[in-house]
């Protein structure tokens, strides 16, 4: 069964600093059956707007789009497993090798798969893109012919009957650009319908179809590359460009073309289909994590970070600290402030970019059916296991030199509730970074972002000042005070406040007394206490994960 698009009346407005402007104008075409197509046109003519709207990867103002002739509008769910999108610039993890890249976009696509079967889909679609020998390269070591190739080969692994690719040729030599166009050109003949925008244009000739767009998104030409030459009275198909220059031709051009009334052809019918069947949500789940997990341990640099921070901020640490630093009031406070800090910059590091950069690759999978809860998880999972293994690193060094108290409020080992204070607040933080790379548009964003959290955090965590009033109420909301509390009733503070009184290493007439008050207020040891500071954190890092979950979906229909 083949798959034809009627566009019918297509307009697509955006508000532009408060003023209207129009990238589509009353766009109107068929596309029939197994044909390919090409969309060209001066730059800002609108083509890649075009495309999205038909892939159904962008929304628009008004008119229909019919696949079948039914309306896309209404049967998206349906139709959306029957096409793929390839946008211009690769989506793709560049610390992944094209083969396991390849298998993760198999996994978590295909539903009722096994692993094997997956493996040979991924060789037969890497044998049919003429990719044979770079099964094992990374994709950033990908040339950028073989980039384009790897990312439709991403899209082949479903079987789309209907493929949009936006500029597959741009960048690419001469001899890949044909190639490449060759085998779109073969897999129109296999029975796809194959719809692409291009710039170059030494290998139209093998399309079915060119659809010639203006300036102001408004369609001048349909039919041939044989028939444009002899339309537009030409000898070579870039002088068209120049002749489109005039205005007056380009409003003469749209109007023969332009239908004057949409077609009535089943605009609101829906319809009946079994609904497609995705992978579960554990499997989901399990394959994004597995991938993440695989990517930072493919991104050597970056993982080499991630633990040597912990490593050499314990080793800081033990050079300055003494073994009774836990047993003095002061000094104890001094050590947990450092802990505190370590924990949320540690955690902040994790995840403020995770998002961000990832924008385009998380838009693409989730018009593929990918759950963002599931995404959201699987990082949430992979930074549980990072801020542990972190804890374990900082704090092993630490207790090397740093002599800890024997027991804690909850775990029999002082060492052991150490490590789990440390992973609750590092985790806290790697979810409120991962908030706010979803929140924002770059990341250089959050490069600005990160001292400024980092300042409000150790402001407003009542260990450098005493707060009162308005930051006192701040403080509540900040996982910092929760990190200094946690640590000091491991500690038991109030107690090493004592003992260090009784010491008379601070003045007992002075000082005790402010110090009593503030240990009453921040470090009561009790269970209930301690429990009360957990449930906070645990709270805080699910509603972080909800809110990363809401930002994401409204980032991603923001962009349509």
């Amino acid at each position: 069964m083949g798959y034809s698009l009627k566009v019918r009346n297509i307009v697509k407005d955006v508000k532009v600093k408060g003023k209207t402007k129009r990238l589509l104008d009353n766009v109107s075409f068929d596309i029939s059956e197994h044909e390919f197509v090409a969309l060209v046109g001066v730059s800002g003519a609108g083509k890649t707007t075009l495309l999205n709207v038909l892939s159904g990867y962008d929304s628009y103002s008004n008119g229909e789009v019919y696949i079948n002739d039914l309306a896309i509008s209404s049967n998206m769910d349906y139709y959306m497993n029957k096409m793929s999108y390839v946008p211009q610039r690769e989506v793709l993890h560049n610390h992944l090798t094209l083969e396991r890249a390849l298998y993760y976009s198999a996994s978590l696509r295909i539903a009722n798969a096994s692993s094997e079967e997956i493996k040979r889909k991924v060789k037969k679609v890497i044998r049919e893109l003429d990719l044979q020998g770079k099964e094992n390269t990374f994709i950033k070591n990908l040339s950028g012919g073989e980039r384009k190739r790897a990312s439709i080969a991403t899209e082949l692994l479903t079987k789309p009957d209907i493929m949009f690719l936006d500029e597959p040729t741009s960048g690419l030599d001469s001899n890949i650009e044909k190639k490449l166009m060759i085998t779109l050109r073969e897999l129109a003949n296999q029975g796809k319908t194959v719809v692409i925008t291009a710039h170059t244009l030494a290998n139209l000739y093998l399309c079915d179809k060119i659809i010639f767009m203006s300036e102001g998104g408004k369609i001048c030409f349909i039919g041939t590359y044989e028939e444009s030459l002899k339309y537009f009275q030409v000898k070579e198909f870039v002088d068209i460009y120049e002749k489109l220059k005039d205005p007056s031709q380009i409003e003469k051009y749209q109007k023969k073309y332009n239908e004057k009334e949409l077609l009535n052809i089943e605009k609101r019918r829906k319809i009946n289909h079994k609904k497609q069947k995705k992978i579960s949500r554990l499997k989901e789940i399990y394959f994004l994590t597995k991938r993440y997990s695989e990517i930072i341990m493919n991104n050597k640099v970056f993982c080499f970070l991630l633990f040597f921070q912990a490593i050499i901020m314990g080793f800081a640490i033990i050079i300055v600290a003494k073994d009774d630093w836990l047993k003095v009031y002061d000094t104890a406070k001094i050590l947990l402030f450092a802990f505190s800090c370590a924990a949320m910059w540690l955690g902040l590091f994790n995840s403020v970019q995770e998002i961000v950069k990832e924008k385009d690759i998380i838009k693409l999978e989730y018009f593929n059916n990918m759950r963002l809860s599931s995404y959201v998880v699987s990082k949430l999972l992979v930074f549980a296991f990072l801020s542990l293994v972190q804890a374990l690193l900082f704090l092993g060094i630490i207790s090397l030199k740093v002599g800890m108290p024997v027991s804690g409020i909850i775990f029999s080992s002082a060492f052991v509730e150490y490590i789990f204070c440390f992973f609750l607040v590092s985790f806290s933080s790697s979810m409120l970074g991962m908030l706010i790379s979803a929140v924002v548009k770059t990341t250089e964003i959050t490069l600005i972002i990160t001292p400024i959290y980092m300042m409000f955090q150790l402001l407003f965590s009542g260990i450098l000042v005493s707060l009162h009033g308005i930051g006192d109420t701040i403080s509540h909301f900040i996982i910092g005070r929760y990190a200094i509390e946690s640590f000091g009733i491991t500690t038991n503070l109030i107690e090493v406040l004592k003992n260090t009184s009784l010491g008379g290493i601070i003045d007992p007439i002075t000082t005790t007394g402010m110090f009593i008050d503030e240990a009453e207020q921040y470090y009561l040891y009790t269970l209930s206490h301690m429990n009360q500071i957990i449930l906070i954190l645990v709270f805080t890092i699910c509603l972080f994960m909800v809110l990363s979950i809401l930002a994401i979906k409204y980032n991603i229909k923001k962009s349509y």
